[in-house]
């Protein structure tokens, strides 16, 4: 029997790991968002400009903005500020000492992750209470979605325009929530500039508050009590599954709340949200009285953003169901953003 002798060990090269690479289909949303955030800055920019008009023939057909109540919206940007600073104050260590240990995005350290832990307490206090508020403020009105038990009906504000502006009650909860919705803006230009759908989310604030802010200044109101309605409904379960998933106390009603989230989505972003706008909202341009044409612009630009929010809407439940999918078939609670603790 022939010995050989071994052979001599030699030095493996280990690579380093890839450096994680931006998916494909998240690059071509990142792309768009962002086209599509400066379009609707430059076209805000076109509005103002044409504010005066805007405002003088308003007048003359007696829907002028209540201007008396516009501080109602320091009133909702202090509100929601201030539920954002109670959370950070008298629930962050409770948070803190109370994670799973295997959930975390990624890049994402411990203080971030408590702080945006933080944020979802934060959007399900606000989000409760806005709610209750704005069903008890619209019930029995026809600003009421029909899917919340109300009798909205687009097709009467194109045939009827202009409509009596809403009672001062709807006025104080639209303006709350325009408060809310321009302080979440700023919070998230200063404090989230890691977001994984950073430009994706800007779009998304910025569309809300253009939403919000033409639909008080030229007088359709009625279209964005509504949409703000619909959109509101999901967020209580949207910000407590989030909490569910990755605090310890909370994690029985993980499953409940994320599959309840799922639904709501689909009942009222999705459904609701396609029959009770998507069809009609093209009708003002063909069956629109003479009074809508000279505000083509405002009309046509309220459209724009009330197509992209659906698009945004059906974007992110496609990625709802994908995290269903996995969860059901693999076991998986993690998201593709995530990494293991």
């Amino acid at each position: 029997m022939i010995r050989t002798s071994p052979k001599p060990s030699v030095p493996t090269f280990i690579p380093p790991p890839p450096k994680k690479q931006e998916a494909p289909k998240d690059g071509v949303a990142k792309t768009i968002a962002i086209y599509l955030s400066f379009f609707l800055i430059a076209y805000i920019c076109f509005l103002i400009y044409n504010a005066k008009f805007y405002f003088g023939y308003l007048d003359s057909l007696g829907v002028t903005p209540h201007l008396s109540v516009i501080w109602i919206v320091p009133v909702g940007y202090l509100y929601s500020l201030a539920i954002y600073l109670g959370s950070l104050k008298y629930f962050k260590n409770w948070i803190g000492t109370n994670l799973v240990d295997r959930i975390y995005k990624a890049d994402e350290t411990h203080e971030m992750r408590v702080h945006r832990l933080c944020n979802d307490l934060n959007g399900l206090i606000y989000y409760t209470t806005s709610v209750l508020l704005g069903v008890y403020c619209c019930w029995g009105s026809e600003y009421l979605p029909w899917a919340m038990g109300g009798k909205f009906e687009f097709m009467k504000i194109i045939r009827e325009f202009p409509l009596e502006n809403p009672n001062h009650l709807q006025y104080f909860y639209f303006l709350m929530g325009m408060g809310h919705h321009l302080e979440r803006l700023i919070e998230f230009l200063l404090k989230q500039q890691n977001n994984g759908q950073y430009w994706i989310v800007f779009f998304h604030h910025i569309l809300t508050c253009a939403i919000m802010a033409t639909s008080y200044l030229c007088g359709t109101i009625y279209i964005g009590l509504p949409v703000l309605l619909l959109h509101d409904l999901i967020e209580p379960t949207f910000n407590l599954s989030k909490l569910a998933r990755e605090v310890v106390p909370l994690r029985d009603i993980m499953m409940p709340a994320f599959f309840g989230l799922i639904l709501t989505w689909i009942f009222s972003r999705t459904f609701s949200f396609t029959i009770e706008f998507i069809p009609y909202s093209w009708a003002i341009f063909f069956q629109g009285g003479p009074k809508t044409k000279p505000l083509f612009a405002l009309w046509a630009f309220q459209i724009f953003c009330v197509y992209s929010l659906w698009l945004l809407n059906q974007f992110w439940l496609y990625q709802l169901l994908m995290i269903a999918y996995r969860k059901l078939r693999y076991g998986s609670e993690s998201s593709p953003r995530d990494k293991k603790a």
